[in-house]
C-alpha cells in the first residue's frame, strides 16, 4: 500500500541488471541483489542470490534464496556486514 510502479511491459530491474553485467562482463550468476516487495521478483530470480528483507512482501520472501533483516534495523548492512561484502 502506499505506491505504484508504472513500467512498459517487459522492463523491469532485472533487465536493467542484465544490461549492466554483459556491459562489464560480470555473470549474473555472480551477483546477489536485495529486495523487499513484488516489484524485485524478476531481479531476485535473475541473480546468483536472490535476497529479501525481512519485512519484505511474503511472496518475495518465498521465492528468495536467502532473507536479511529488516530495513529499520539496518538489514543491507548487517547482510552485507556478515557475508564481508563491506
Amino acid at each position: 500500500p502506499g505506491f505504484l510502479d508504472v513500467t512498459p511491459q517487459g522492463v523491469h530491474k532485472a533487465l536493467a541488471l542484465k544490461q549492466l553485467c554483459c556491459r562489464h562482463g560480470i555473470p549474473l550468476q555472480a551477483l546477489a541483489a536485495i529486495g523487499d516487495g513484488n516489484n524485485d521478483r524478476e531481479m531476485l530470480q535473475a541473480v546468483g542470490t536472490g535476497v529479501a528483507m525481512e519485512n519484505g512482501s511474503p511472496e518475495l520472501k518465498a521465492l528468495a534464496d536467502e532473507i536479511c533483516g529488516p530495513v529499520y534495523e539496518d538489514g543491507i548492512y548487517h547482510y552485507c556486514a556478515d557475508k564481508g561484502l563491506i
